[in-house]
């Protein structure tokens, strides 16, 4: 175990009595374990996305609280890395020392990988869900301050729907939860889990409001043709929410 796990930020809402992470010293070691495939497996995996252009929006949706965008031409002008899977709540325990999911529980893991991680008790292979995007900005800043390679961000819309668009869509139904990241076949550019497991946060504000910012994906508990688009205030959390990152080098 890496040590001094416990010592670092803890996140929470303001509504919940919490706000910004609180001060505390980073573990680099146990940030950096949570960037290493020994440690987290597929997880810590980023694949390269090549510039290109391609047709954004004009999906139908035939499921949840979304809505479907225009048809327009876009280009990506500049290629990046994502992430693999969604992050998991081994990595994100592993840098923050919480685990605000869900579905955490032993029972929730089923056949996947069950721990307890000083005191704090994980799927260790399913996505993090219900962490605000607030709560996410705190954990890229500790993965940014824990090294000097590569900057870590959330994707843009416009990054996430360009990695999506070589997805064959499959619904899987896991038993009313998330299930373990990389359960199935990964799409054209070696992505996970861009459909059928959480919903993913972006970068992106969603209209006017600062506050409001895009989710893209399909989770567990919807039907949908294609990835809906929604308006989430930054502050909200959701046990179908969770995130994945891109990362460029410094």
């Amino acid at each position: 175990m890496v040590a001094g796990l416990l010592s670092r930020a803890v996140f929470g809402c303001p509504g919940d009595g919490a706000g910004s992470p609180v001060d505390a010293p980073l573990d680099r070691a146990a940030a950096l374990a949570a960037l290493d495939e020994r440690t987290v497996g597929v997880a810590a995996r980023f694949v390269s996305i090549s510039p290109g252009t391609f047709i954004m929006g004009g999906g139908v949706v035939l499921g949840g609280n979304g809505t479907s965008e225009p048809p327009r031409l876009v280009t990506i002008a500049r290629g990046y890395e994502m992430e693999a899977t969604e992050t998991t709540q081994l990595q994100y325990v592993l840098v923050t020392g919480a685990n605000p999911s869900q579905f955490k529980k032993r029972e929730d893991c089923g056949m996947a990988d069950y721990r307890v991680i000083g005191g704090v008790e994980l799927c260790a292979e399913n996505p993090v869900e219900n962490v605000s995007w607030n709560e996410v900005q705190g954990f890229i800043a500790l993965l940014n301050a824990a090294q000097s390679r590569y900057v870590y961000r959330l994707p843009t819309e416009a990054e996430w729907e360009y990695a999506e668009k070589a997805t064959d869509w499959i619904y899987r139904h896991s038993g009313w939860h998330s299930h373990p990241v990389a359960s199935t076949g990964a799409n054209a550019w070696g992505l996970y889990d861009m459909l059928g497991n959480v919903d993913e946060w972006t970068q992106d504000m969603g209209g006017a409001e600062e506050s409001c910012r895009v989710v893209r994906g399909g989770p567990w508990n919807v039907f949908s043709a294609s990835p809906p688009v929604r308006c989430v205030n930054a502050n909200e959390r959701s046990f179908v929410l969770g995130f994945r990152l891109v990362r460029e080098k410094l």
